[in-house]
């Protein structure tokens, strides 16, 4: 299962209703039925496919947290400054010794 592409689901699927199962004032009751049936299901496969990826299995919880911290690690330590603010002049920055050291504490 490609829990990857779940994050957008809900939107997607919105997306999808309205293209598909969409009821306007022309549309007769056979055809208000069943769409009202479909967007029902699509609904439900939503919310069973957000528990299965979300709740059952917390990977996604913690790639997502592991992403996140990886992006404050780069945006906050990964650059010259904070090396430098950490070393003295007299010795060159090691930039990847800095940002491991920055990655490894939190």
């Amino acid at each position: 299962r490609d829990c990857d592409n779940a994050w957008n689901l809900k939107k997607d699927s919105r997306k999808m209703k309205e293209r598909n199962f969409r009821n306007t004032s022309r549309t007769n009751w056979r055809t208000k039925s069943y769409n009202r049936c479909a967007q029902q299901g699509v609904d439900d496969a939503v919310q069973r496919i957000e528990k299965k990826c979300f709740e059952d299995d917390s990977s996604q919880c913690t790639g997502l947290g592991e992403a996140a911290a990886k992006e404050v690690v780069m945006q906050n330590f990964c650059s010259p400054g904070f090396a430098s603010q950490h070393h003295g002049e007299e010795s060159p920055p090691n930039y990847k010794r800095e940002c491991k050291k920055a990655a490894y504490s939190i």
